[in-house]
């Protein structure tokens, strides 16, 4: 929580999304990264916590790729839920939802 999945879940997960061919946002995530990193990325998945209406917090997975000195995030699982949002490789301050840990 607040952290990086290890590369042995990313792997794990990433396979098991691909296996069944769903999955949650760390699989998603997962996934995402294997393909990100598999590109010559610098991509981890980050866990931690988004906005809830219902519970006031989340645990969510998201990916994080570092270029040039900066970090952006990848959120496929909120890509597959609520297209249309830029949800692919944009700044914490422009993300369009607040992403914390815990």
């Amino acid at each position: 929580s607040g952290r990086y999945l290890s590369d042995a879940q990313v792997r794990s997960y990433g396979k098991d999304m691909l296996d069944h061919r769903s999955g949650n946002c760390y699989r998603f995530a997962a996934l995402f990264c294997c393909l990100a990193r598999g590109l010559g990325y610098d991509a981890q998945v980050r866990t931690g916590w988004v906005p809830s209406y219902s519970a006031g917090r989340a645990p969510h997975g998201w990916v994080e790729i570092r270029e040039n000195g900066r970090t952006y995030t990848y959120d496929p699982d909120m890509q597959h839920e609520l297209p249309g949002y830029g949800w692919y490789g944009a700044t914490y301050a422009n993300a369009p939802i607040a992403y914390g840990s815990w």
